[in-house]
């Protein structure tokens, strides 16, 4: 994810948060606020021991004002880019 530009947000032991700006003209103009015209795409990983081995989610938001106490999130799961982003868990899985 950070050769892809994003930074990590947040940290914990059992979630990564990635954050990048968001790169399409017309979302940020759609999902932007007065207060910060800049929302960010955030990708949230979680992970959970299961029976053999270890089961990751991936979670993808828009949010606007992002690290900010008005943080609001739009899901994108089901988007093509939620979509690619499960087709890389599933070949690291196979790795």
């Amino acid at each position: 994810m950070l050769n892809r530009g994003y930074s990590i947000s947040n940290d914990t032991g059992y979630t990564i948060a990635f954050d990048r700006p968001v790169q399409n003209a017309f979302a940020a103009a759609l999902l932007g606020s007065s207060y910060d015209s800049s929302p960010n795409t955030r990708v949230t990983f979680s992970t959970a021991e299961v029976s053999g081995g270890t089961r990751v989610v991936a979670d993808l938001a828009v949010i606007t004002n992002p690290g900010s106490a008005f943080e609001r999130r739009t899901a994108f799961n089901g988007h093509e880019d939620s979509v690619k982003i499960q087709q890389m868990l599933n070949d690291l899985a196979k790795s």
